[in-house]
């Protein structure tokens, strides 16, 4: 029962052609509506998100018509009613991250409109936050959109295009598990969904974002190990695809992968073994002048929540080395 649907943005205004033309054959209506019956079934969480656009003249303007929701959602029987007024749902009213966190919910599946506006957005922070995302893809859908003029070539991309570079960009970055709703609808009518671990430890520093993500590279490139701390030897530059040696102190070394890697912000490395998954996200935030860091772990599989706890017992700790080094690193560069 800790898995919720999150409905974005399923508004008339989208019905407006002054957004250019759509997915062929679309079935994001009828896929949503679907989903949220489903979910109404099987007594799982219903949240309906609403855009309330502050741009002059939108069609989805709290004050236009289009503003309002698809009259096949209904915002009484959905356990929470967001509204936003950026792209992503965790940035609206009510916080959804605390609603989620509240209701143990582990599991989000995000549909609605646009896939890569506000869909995919929403799917990628609510993988940097550490939930299990899925998006059934054919349950969104997006607009033919034009993007830069480079070297004197216009970029532009067909709706259809969007959809398949944000299902490609989601899926194969390690954001979200992206599918189709008939997949959905039949793993909320078998039960069937690996079991998911989550932890993570927060700390804020006054040292710069800068310098805390150029001490965590350094322990990444194995230029620098903490006292305790697990030794990483990379078998070349960081990148998303980059494969670490890890050795942790008293184990054998293990195999990770890099599936993130958003500098100076974000890192996700992922591990395998034994049917579990192990994703740990390092994320770096800008707190003022100084840096909020978060560490998560989120485990995939049968028995996460008994090695979990082992795993993720020196985060505290370990945090507090990354700290400490990246002090030290900031007042070696303020004494040059």
């Amino acid at each position: 029962m800790n898995t919720a649907l999150i409905v974005i943005d399923l508004q008339l205004g989208f019905a407006e052609s002054s957004w250019g033309a759509t997915n062929p054959g679309t079935r994001c209506r009828e896929n949503c509506l679907a989903l949220i019956g489903a979910f109404h079934a099987s007594g799982r969480p219903v949240v309906i998100v609403r855009h309330d656009s502050t741009k002059l003249g939108s069609p989805l303007g709290p004050t236009h018509p289009g503003n309002a929701l698809d009259p096949g959602v209904h915002p009484d029987e959905a356990c929470l009613l967001v509204t936003k007024t950026v792209n992503s749902a965790f940035c609206g009213t009510p916080d959804l991250d605390t609603w989620l966190r509240d209701q143990r919910i582990t599991t989000i599946v995000v549909c609605g409109i646009q896939t890569n506006m506000c869909v995919e957005t929403t799917a990628r922070m609510g993988g940097n936050l550490g939930y299990e995302v899925i998006v059934p893809i054919d349950a969104t859908r997006t607009f033919d959109l034009t993007g830069p003029t480079i070297a004197g070539t216009t970029w532009s991309l067909t709706a259809d295009e969007l959809l398949r570079a944000c299902a490609v960009s989601l899926h194969g970055g390690g954001f979200a598990t992206v599918t189709t709703t008939a997949d959905v609808l039949d793993r909320l009518s078998s039960g069937e969904r690996p079991p998911v671990w989550t932890t993570g430890h927060t700390a804020s520093t006054d040292v710069p974002v800068e310098t805390h993500w150029e001490t965590y590279v350094s322990m990444l490139s194995g230029d620098l190990v903490l006292p305790g701390g697990d030794r990483f030897e990379p078998e070349g530059p960081l990148a998303v695809g980059t494969r670490i040696a890890v050795t942790p102190a008293v184990q054998e070394t293990i195999s990770s992968e890099i599936t993130v890697f958003d500098a100076p912000h974000l890192c996700t490395d992922r591990t395998r073994f034994g049917g579990v998954v192990l994703d740990f996200t390092h994320t770096f935030e800008r707190d003022g002048a100084g840096t909020r860091i978060v560490h998560l772990l989120k485990i995939t599989g049968d028995g996460g929540a008994e090695i979990g706890p082992q795993i993720s017992a020196d985060f505290p700790d370990q945090m507090e080395q990354l700290i400490r080094a990246a002090k030290r690193r900031s007042t070696a560069a303020s004494a040059d």
